[in-house]
């Protein structure tokens, strides 16, 4: 989500907002972690602890526990891409809902996805390979941490071009380590965020609460406008049920948010509003 400043004459206004989203930044660890020096790997990122936060929805799972897409689901929506390009479209049907439309990017994420979490389960399967063989064999102590050594100085990505090349983000490695982060107390701060800019650019601010004129406040990074793309599906009918997986400040903060037409309602990460 693209949260676009308030101006305005009221000061006041401005320094809430100030305050809205000193409210909604990352923890300083990752923010920091996603400013690597050029020789720090991928794996690197995939050692990431974020602190504890009670009360907040998110939850950190180790990488080998991450429950992604089928590897079929994800072939399914790559292979949608090429005619939906050539058509003109900016987004792809989904391969099992039907009338429930997907990001171009979503699709990429969920490729990549699967990609990260196998290439770092071989790596651990040939660490562990090591351990279980230096026990079976009864290698001495010193060959035995000199072979583990070498495995772990060669990064679990080795080889695949695309990871090395930088194809894969630090935002969906990102979006891969945490799922959600945002407590309840920070969905309602970027509601205010939302409502304000509604204020500023003299919208009603019923208007939030009607399913059909959501997409007037949604913005996916280079689908340019969503109002018209999103917006018109909706009022016409032609999309019933619209599932966003979206971030915003700063790229970092990952929101799932669901249009329902037919219900009536649109889900903000595990806030409904009617």
């Amino acid at each position: 989500m693209v949260l676009s400043s308030v101006k305005g004459d009221n000061g006041r206004n401005e320094a809430d907002l100030d305050t809205i989203l000193e409210k909604i930044q990352p923890p300083l660890e990752l923010l920091a972690a996603l400013k690597p020096s050029p020789s720090r790997t991928v794996s690197d990122f995939l050692q990431i602890r974020q602190p504890p936060r009670p009360g907040s929805r998110k939850y950190f799972l180790d990488p080998s526990f991450l429950i992604l897409p089928s590897e079929r689901l994800c072939e399914i929506l790559d292979s949608y891409l090429p005619d939906a390009v050539c058509n003109g479209m900016q987004s792809v049907q989904h391969p099992v809902k039907k009338q429930v439309f997907l990001p171009f990017w979503t699709v990429q994420a969920r490729k990549w996805g699967n990609v990260l979490v196998k290439k770092q389960s071989a790596w651990r399967a040939h660490l562990e390979w090591v351990r279980e063989t230096a026990a079976e064999e009864g290698w001495p102590a010193e060959m035995r941490e000199r072979v583990i050594a070498d495995v772990k100085s060669i990064p679990w990505h080795m080889g695949y071009n695309s990871l090395q090349n930088g194809m894969v983000s630090t935002t969906t490695l990102a979006g891969l380590l945490s799922d959600e982060w945002v407590n309840d107390e920070q969905i309602d701060c970027i509601g205010d965020v939302i409502r304000a800019d509604m204020q500023t650019f003299g919208v009603d601010a019923s208007t939030q609460l009607a399913p059909s004129c959501l997409g007037k406040n949604l913005e996916i990074p280079g689908m340019g406008s969503t109002e018209r793309f999103f917006g018109r599906r909706l009022q016409t009918g032609e999309v019933k049920n619209l599932v966003l997986r979206k971030y915003n400040v700063k790229n970092l903060h990952w929101i799932s948010i669901e249009i329902d037409v037919a219900k009536i309602h649109r889900k903000q990460g595990s806030r409904q509003n009617v």
